[in-house]
């Protein structure tokens, strides 16, 4: 990594990251951006447990231990663990490693700026602590808005809970040096709140790195899901209630020609196992370490995004991870639209379809008559890859490079 006298020294809070599944890639990628820009970067993170809640047997009993991971140097530290279902002990498992992060970021050399990654609760406490002890600036990743995302798993807005938690988060978020947010519609939520001033909002989109662009290969990704000759339709990501997973089990049912390859864990992944089982045109795998995904969108033909923005949440998460990890590989997606949100923006730039969700049969008919129109697919696949390069992670990161450089 890059010495003091060329740059920052970054301590990066994430709970999560690699080899977990999931958008821990994302501070990974953003950590290697940094470091090849010159920056001294240690994430400290917790050990390996996620979705499952275990550790690996050479974790069991330890308090730290420190780790590279494709030229980044990470602490990782004990905490709660924690499955990816169940409240009080996920939120047990946040707090720990708040307090965790808050300890080790006294354990390490002075760092110059803390990075707190929040998509989960309690980071940027931790993150807080950090910087205050050590006089460090705070830069608060906001990959989700918490706690209105709580709203989807069945929080109850009016709880005491969840009004004791909204203070706490917004109190955080008015004492950090900055914010980067992922998509313009949280930017102006939080200017408009009086949360932060305009200039404090960095605008840093989720991406995909040149690691992971060039080791796509879709004839190993095709060759791993047996999928011959037959079009490939993909959802990678959570299971978690409202995500609409279930449905596209469902809709595998009516379009028999079409491989669905559904990935991942969550609440209704035992639902999904048992709308797909003895269905011999439905790959459902478990999660992977989020660098090994790029094979799979690569084999796919077409990426679904079947999540539904909730009505209650205050901005619209457009365009979301799951879609601009697909655009940067080149791959069209079909959105689901429950309020005026991807379906539009994919249209406009010829990347992809929305579609309101009507039945199952409606969803596999669609889906099955996108992949069967080979010229229209042909052209909304050079759609996708043209619109694509703006989520290079080495574009997506840049204000972030330039607010370091300040």
């Amino acid at each position: 990594s890059g010495s003091r006298d060329v740059g920052a020294r970054v301590l990066y809070l994430t709970q999560t990251f690699p080899p977990e599944p999931g958008s821990t890639i994302r501070p990974l990628e953003q950590a290697q951006e940094l470091i090849a820009a010159g920056h001294d970067v240690t994430v400290v993170t917790a050990f390996a447990n996620y979705p499952t809640g275990r550790l690996a047997p050479e974790d069991r009993g330890r308090l730290w231990r420190r780790d590279s991971i494709d030229g980044v140097d990470v602490l990782r530290v004990a905490t709660i663990t924690a499955p990816a279902r169940g409240r009080a002990r996920r939120i047990a498992s946040y707090l720990s490693y708040a307090a965790a992060a808050a300890v080790a970021g006294g354990a390490v050399r002075r760092p110059d700026v803390v990075i707190a990654s929040v998509p989960h609760m309690f980071a940027d406490l931790g993150g807080l602590a950090a910087a205050r002890l050590r006089g460090a600036k705070l830069l608060l990743e906001l990959r989700d808005l918490v706690p209105e995302t709580t709203v989807h798993a069945g929080v109850d807005p009016r709880s005491p809970g969840y009004r004791a938690l909204a203070r706490v988060c917004r109190g955080v978020r008015r004492r950090v040096d900055a914010i980067a947010v992922p998509v313009t519609s949280l930017r102006d939520l939080l200017v408009a709140r009086g949360e932060c001033a305009p200039e404090d909002v960095l605008l840093v989109p989720h991406g995909v790195g040149r690691a992971r662009r060039e080791a796509a290969d879709r004839t190993s990704g095709r060759r791993r899901l047996a999928a011959g000759a037959r079009p490939v339709a993909l959802y990678a990501g959570s299971f978690a209630r409202g995500y609409g997973v279930p449905d596209l089990a469902r809709a595998a049912r009516g379009a028999p020609g079409v491989l669905w390859v559904l990935v991942g864990a969550g609440a209704e992944r035992e639902e999904v196992a048992a709308l797909a089982a003895g269905a011999d045109n439905v790959r459902l795998l478990d999660p992977c370490d989020p660098r090994a995904v790029g094979d799979l969108i690569a084999a796919s033909d077409l990426v679904l995004s079947p999540h539904a923005t909730a009505d209650s949440m205050p901005y619209l998460p457009v365009p979301m991870t799951k879609l601009t990890e697909a655009l940067a590989l080149g791959r069209p997606v079909l959105a689901r639209e429950t309020r005026s949100s991807a379906g539009p923006w994919l249209e406009e730039h010829a990347a992809g379809w929305g579609m309101r969700w009507g039945s199952a049969q409606d969803v596999g008919a669609r889906v099955a008559g996108i992949l069967g129109d080979r010229e229209a697919l042909a052209g909304r696949t050079r759609g996708a890859r043209a619109l694509g390069v703006q989520f290079y992670r080495e574009h997506t990161v840049r204000p972030l490079l330039d607010w370091l450089e300040r």
